[in-house]
């Protein structure tokens, strides 16, 4: 099938608008979920200190006793 220089010259054209919007719709989604994972670990921190610090309590509660 025969197409047109111009009209093939468009396609492209819109093509690569679509292919470079796609390109900043991903470099967003990717900052977001960079900028979530960077504020998560002080939280995700925490349980695991609690968890580490109620064996050596419940040591310092027996030495007590």
């Amino acid at each position: 099938m025969f197409t047109h220089p111009y009209a093939d010259g468009q396609l492209d054209r819109q093509r690569r608008r679509d292919m470079l919007a796609r390109a900043d719709e991903q470099r967003l989604g990717r900052q977001l979920r960079d900028l979530a994972r960077s504020s998560q670990p002080a939280e995700r921190h925490q349980p695991r200190r609690r968890h580490a610090w109620r064996p050596a309590l419940r040591l310092r509660l027996h030495a007590r006793a």
